[in-house]
């Protein structure tokens, strides 16, 4: 924050204060104060005595951008190290509980009432210019998330009345193999046991996912308990030594500390279901003297499985490799689940873990998707054969059904695998996904919720849980998500809490946090598209390319911008690499379209209609882009009711979403693109007014030929002015922040030509 200051003060008995300066003296010794942290000196010497508020802080002399030059916990920090103040025993600064800080020293103006009349409003002279600009885009208060991002020390602590009596954490197994280069063997015996406890009736298992967490850590009882939410923890180690296993386990109960159950076996290899077998059922009589638990556990009727060692090996392998959810992994459980089979054909696990990996090693883009479902849909039919009572069978069978693109409305398969496995999370997150296909968005939010109980330090589902939450203005549940995958992803927390404040229209804010998270993750991929995808909405489009090198960026960029002859160009472009693919042949069409080249534009539409790839268009797809695509298809080719039938799909869509109490910009941008391809041009204004409220900043949806009926007029004028400020603040206050000294090492940073007045780049 710069321009004019108050004149200098004291502080204490001893402190020379020098907003002017930056400067802080006494004694002959001079200390010097970042700007922000003389910012917060002055605005607490003004109100001496008085408790002032994160809110306080943010609306009047903060800028609400996350983690800019330092947070302002931070510059508390500072002014208690230059200060000399010992928090603990303050003389300056007092922290108030739940409150905010309090300047306790005495304060000495020239001037007191001009110094608390320049100091007190964020329209007097020294807040400035910047300053009222930032504030201006606070369309909610940040403080609570600034508080619960910035704080680091302790995991979110889940309140003892809410931890369930029968619920169990299964810790990963130590690896005390003499060369200690079994922990897949140790891993795999924890899932083992993970999944037999999850068949329990009565008992809540914490999913792999948290338990793992764990893994090469060496938590506290009450560590567990409060992140997990779980009243008792299993933990062991397994000693592997030729065809030997060494198993120690111990039960604990979480709230006290104390040993419930413990023992040891020593077993040949052969025998390793049998092991697991007695230790799932003496944990299970344990548990049952102090919870009501039912009777027996699933499977637990079927008969003795003898399982040769070499086999098991390998289908533990690859189980470790699959868990890691990498392309070049997957292609590596692949091969040793080959082995596995070819070891032993009557493995059921190995053959259906098969199956998934094919169907994800495709969703990687390791195999197309017919020669996927090709080779997994016999291997999935011969889980089921061999054991129907397999969670993941059923959950290959899944696997088979969504590469042939049919999608069973009953859930069979995936309510059969989560039924068999309440703690199957692969399975839950495919049915979240189902239900929002179905448009079930009530149903999805709650399945979501459930699955967190059972697996609360879930990447993939903290991260959806977060997107269902923002678009219901559950912000401070998605902030708790945000806040929960910092434990386990630094760059995803981060890429999570800049999607909280860039929902809401803050693009500078979200820039502030996502550069906070690179500062400590610098190669996080998805945080760094994220980060990129963001610089081109400001019209940083060079940004991308570099961060997260892809060939749609130049595409992307010139769509963001509006620039529909560049779209047009870089979509042919981008058709050079192949003639179908399945980006850029649906971007020609589209730049065709808003180019007015109609023929063009249909004789696209005919071809990808002709063809059997996904297109982003078919009837069934739920994304609102291809339905619009394909709408714009059926126009083009003149079919102009099947088309406004088709344009009313994504409408049918953003009212269900309403019905069930969601709604976020994005998808009141679609009905008002959808109502002005319709004609329905008051209807749109409406809705895109809606979408801006509602934190849409789309400024390049005006280009193009879709507004002319109604370009001229007032009312769009007015809102296409509303939307052209945004962005014009928003990159103004990005330029602070991309622009400054502290930037992390991520291979970008803006030319020193786009800086010019704005500060140093390197």
């Amino acid at each position: 924050m710069q321009g004019a200051r108050v004149d200098s003060f004291t502080v204490g008995d001893d402190w020379q204060v020098e907003p002017s300066l930056n400067l802080i003296s006494r004694s002959g010794a001079a200390v010097k104060l970042s700007p922000r942290a003389m910012d917060l000196l002055v605005y607490m010497s003004a109100r001496s005595g008085d408790v002032i508020s994160i809110d306080d802080i943010v609306e009047n002399i903060w800028d609400g951008i996350f983690g800019a030059d330092g947070s302002i916990y931070n510059c508390v920090y500072e002014l208690r190290q230059a200060l000399g103040d010992d928090p603990n025993e303050p003389k300056y600064i007092e922290t108030i509980s739940k409150r905010g800080y309090r300047l306790i020293a005495s304060v000495v103006f020239a001037d007191r009432t001009d110094a608390a009349r320049n100091s007190g409003s964020r329209s007097d002279s020294w807040v400035g210019r910047r300053t009222r600009m930032l504030a201006s885009l606070l369309a909610v208060t940040l403080a609570a998330l600034i508080f619960l991002l910035v704080q680091t020390g302790e995991p979110p602590a889940i309140p003892e009345s809410r931890v369930p009596a029968g619920s169990i954490a299964v810790l990963p197994f130590k690896d005390l193999s003499p060369d200690g280069d079994k922990q897949y063997f140790a891993d795999g015996i924890t899932e083992e046991l993970l999944n037999t406890l999850a068949g329990v009736k009565g008992l809540q298992v914490a999913a792999r996912t948290s338990s793992f967490y764990f893994r090469d850590r060496d938590p506290s009882v009450a560590e567990v308990r409060q992140t997990l939410g779980v009243a008792h923890i299993l933990e062991g180690s397994v000693r592997l030594s030729g065809n030997r296993v060494r198993i120690t386990a111990q039960l604990i109960d979480a709230h006290s500390g104390f040993h419930l159950w413990s023992e040891s076996y020593d077993r040949e290899l052969v025998d390793i279901f049998a092991i697991q077998d007695e230790i799932s059922t003496a944990i299970v009589d344990a548990l049952r003297t102090r919870i009501d638990l039912g009777q027996g556990i699933i499977g637990d009727s079927k008969p003795a499985r003898v399982v040769d060692p070499e086999a098991y090996t390998e289908y533990l392998i690859g189980r470790h490799l699959l868990n890691q959810r990498t392309l070049e992994a997957s292609e590596q459980a692949i091969e040793h689940f080959k082995r596995a089979i070819a070891i032993d054909n009557s493995h059921a696990p190995s053959e259906a873990n098969l199956a998934i990996s094919y169907g994800l090693h495709s969703s990687y883009g390791g195999l197309p998707i017919e020669e996927a479902y090709e080779l997994g849909k016999s291997h999935a039919d011969r889980a089921i054969e061999l054991d129907p009572e397999l969670a993941e069978a059923h959950g290959a069978q899944y696997f088979m059904e969504i590469l042939q693109d049919t999608h069973d409305p009953e859930f069979k398969h995936l309510n059969r695998a989560i039924a068999l496995n309440p703690s199957y999370m692969d399975a839950r997150n495919w049915k979240v996904n189902e239900l929002l296909i179905g448009r079930k968005h009530a149903e999805s939010l709650a399945l979501r919720e459930a699955s967190l109980k059972i697996d609360p330090l879930s990447i993939i589902h903290n991260i959806n849980y977060a997107r269902g939450s923002l678009r219901r203005g559950r912000r401070k549940d998605a902030v708790r998500a945000a806040d929960r995958l910092k434990l386990v992803d630094f760059g995803w927390s981060h890429r999570v809490a800049g999607n909280i404040v860039f929902d809401r229209g803050n693009l500078a804010g979200a820039i502030g946090i996502y550069l906070t998270g690179l500062k400590s993750t610098p190669r996080h991929g998805p945080l760094r598209f994220r980060f990129g995808t963001v610089l081109s909405y400001l019209g940083f489009g060079e940004a991308g390319n570099v961060l997260f090198p892809h060939p749609r960026w130049p595409h992307f960029n010139a769509r963001m911008e509006g620039d529909w002859e560049a779209a047009l160009k870089r979509a042919k472009e981008g058709l050079e690499g192949g003639e179908d693919d399945v980006y850029f042949l649906p971007a020609l069409a589209e730049a065709l379209y808003f180019n007015r080249d109609l023929a063009g534009a249909r004789a696209i539409y005919d071809r990808m209609l002709a063809s059997p790839k996904d297109y982003y268009y078919p009837v069934h797809n739920p994304n609102m882009d291809g339905q619009i695509t394909y709408a714009l298809a059926l126009r083009v080719a003149g079919n102009e009711q099947e088309a406004e039938a088709a344009f009313a799909k994504p409408l049918g869509q953003v009212q269900s979403q309403e019905d069930a109490g969601f709604a976020d910009g994005d998808f009141y941008q679609f009905k008002g693109l959808t109502l002005m391809y319709l004609g329905r041009f008051d209807e749109a204004l409406d809705a895109l007014e809606r979408a801006f409220e509602a934190g849409n900043r789309d400024n390049g949806q005006f280009a193009g030929s879709l507004f002319d009926p109604t370009r001229d007029s007032p009312r769009f004028l007015a809102l296409q002015q509303k939307y052209a400020s945004a962005r014009r603040e928003n990159r103004a206050l990005a330029l602070t922040l991309v622009c400054a000294d502290n930037l992390p090492d991520m291979g970008w940073r803006p030319s020193p030509e786009t800086c010019a007045g704005q500060g140093a780049v390197e």
